[in-house]
């Protein structure tokens, strides 16, 4: 694509991960113990977000619909009783989002049990097994998701592969430039680019020129940070609850050169008594969130760019000439 043909369109996406609290923040624990703490962001936090995403809007004075990422899974069901736990208990805000307009899509954090803790699961036969179990426990309650964020940046080419067989158009577990792998994290997104792009069948971080699989992939966009217990700079993804200073200049350089903007936030990260320590990366204020989307769409009339907010199955349908 010619720079002459180059979008002057970004394309923002709001996606908002929905599961349970997590304190690790707080030194409470370390985020390999994968327990449950609690559920006070969906009853607080979500009523917050969408107070601060009727503040906003893009060039066309339009509000965003959100792409709301909703864990259906293995250890729920275990824990709750039913895999779709959430969605139940909350059918009532899902339908109502649902009827205007916003994308409910498919959440599935991948663990198993082993003593008494929580831990990935990595074999290929089980990991397929939970996929399409919690997939089609999804549709049993009432929701049919196109698109689909395997939790903790986890994902194998079995994974995807299976995806693309219960139908999901799109995914959006990569994080770019992200590796790390040893007995607690298994995430490995080297050589994976920051624009949507179809997987190869043996390897899910890079483009497959015969679209194989079938399924697009839209990487979480990431930037380049450094907070004070950096020893150098670390890409990390746009969270919208990171402090603006944090994620700022990384922005401008995003939105000068892609045409595609994938946010993440977390319903717990909006709340204060979640962050009673000070925390040098994430800010536990709804106003950050808000600053930082009003700073992105003000930097894309900085560079004369238009703003558009999408939802995450809007994106083969909006910018489908740029997917190369």
């Amino acid at each position: 694509m010619t720079k002459r043909e180059k979008s002057r369109t970004l394309h923002i996406i709001i996606s908002v991960d929905v599961e349970n609290d997590v304190y690790y923040y707080q030194n409470k624990k370390t985020p390999e113990v994968r327990d449950i703490d609690g559920w006070l962001g969906l009853r607080k936090g979500i009523p917050k977000l969408l107070k601060i995403f009727e503040k906003v809007a893009d060039s066309s004075g339009r509000n965003p619909k959100i792409t709301w990422f909703i864990r259906v899974d293995f250890q729920l069901e275990k824990l709750y009783g039913d895999a779709g736990h959430i969605l139940i208990s909350y059918k009532n805000l899902w339908k109502k989002l649902s009827l205007k307009g916003h994308e409910i899509a498919f959440h599935p954090h991948l663990y198993r049990r082993v003593g008494k803790y929580w831990t990935l699961e990595t074999r290929p036969e089980y990991l397929t097994r939970q996929l399409r179990e919690s997939f089609h426990r999804m549709i049993d309650l009432g929701f049919i998701p196109q698109s689909s964020r395997i939790g903790e940046a986890f994902m194998s080419n079995e994974v995807m592969k299976c995806l693309a067989e219960l139908g999901l158009k799109i995914d959006s577990t990569a994080i770019p430039h992200r590796f790390r792998r040893d007995k607690l994290k298994m995430i490995d997104w080297r050589g994976t680019p920051q624009t949507p792009y179809y997987p190869a069948p043996t390897n899910y971080r890079i483009f497959d020129e015969k679209r194989s699989i079938g399924i697009l992939e839209v990487p979480m966009t990431t930037v380049r940070t450094r907070v004070s217990y950096d020893s150098k700079p670390r890409w990390r993804y746009v969270n919208l609850s990171y402090y603006n200073h944090v994620l700022a200049t990384g922005l401008r350089e995003h939105i000068r050169k892609y045409d595609v903007l994938v946010t993440v936030v977390h319903p717990f990260e909006v709340l204060p008594e979640m962050g009673k320590t000070w925390h040098p990366l994430i800010s536990f204020d709804e106003k950050e969130v808000e600053k930082n989307l009003r700073f992105i769409i003000s930097e894309c009339k900085n560079v004369g760019k238009k703003s558009k907010f999408i939802r995450l199955k809007d994106v083969k349908k909006c910018i489908l000439r740029d997917i190369k």
